[in-house]
């Protein structure tokens, strides 16, 4: 995965080598309270209001950290279920303590997996993720950082397929 986080707020998520299955991308866009997401196998981008948590909250708490390509991190857990279909969902999160910013008032509005709960925790980008959603489990490790510009047109909502409510 890709990540790029902009000084407003939004952030995009690129999944260049997952499968024919798989995410393609996903977008959220602070400002407007949207997340876009597009999947390889389709021709439409879905789109839900970041406003609303497709989780509900179980608990929360701090875990022994580790060392993540060369930087001590701490861990924030958060374990929740799904609001539609009862799943067990943990969300486990590792980060660094003083070293890049993400301000948290820009994602105050953004509740959907608790971002704007981890934000407020972290300030900081995670260094790793691991999402165990029971039948299977996601693990998403940082590779590198660095500060860059990008293209700006990278956080403008997609136009290149329909958009789709997604409830």
């Amino acid at each position: 995965m890709k990540l790029f986080v902009s000084h407003t707020g939004d952030f995009r998520q690129e999944f260049p080598y997952s499968d024919s299955n798989g995410f393609r991308s996903m977008l959220s866009l602070a400002t407007k309270n949207r997340q876009f997401m597009q999947w390889r196998n389709t021709d439409t981008t879905y789109t839900t209001n970041s406003v609303t948590n497709s989780l509900e909250f179980v608990s929360e708490e701090e875990l022994p950290g580790q060392n993540i390509k060369g930087q001590s991190c701490k861990c924030y857990a958060i374990a929740a279920v799904e609001a539609k279909g009862r799943q067990p969902v943990s969300l486990t999160y590792f980060y660094p303590a003083d070293k890049e910013y993400i301000n948290p008032d820009l994602h105050r509005n953004h509740n959907d997996f608790f971002y704007n709960k981890v934000i407020a925790k972290m300030k900081a980008p995670y260094y790793k993720l691991v999402m165990d959603m029971g039948k299977y489990s996601i693990t998403l490790t940082m590779e590198s950082i660095q500060a860059t510009k990008v293209d700006p047109d990278i956080f403008k909502e997609p136009t290149s397929y329909p958009v789709l409510e997604k409830l």
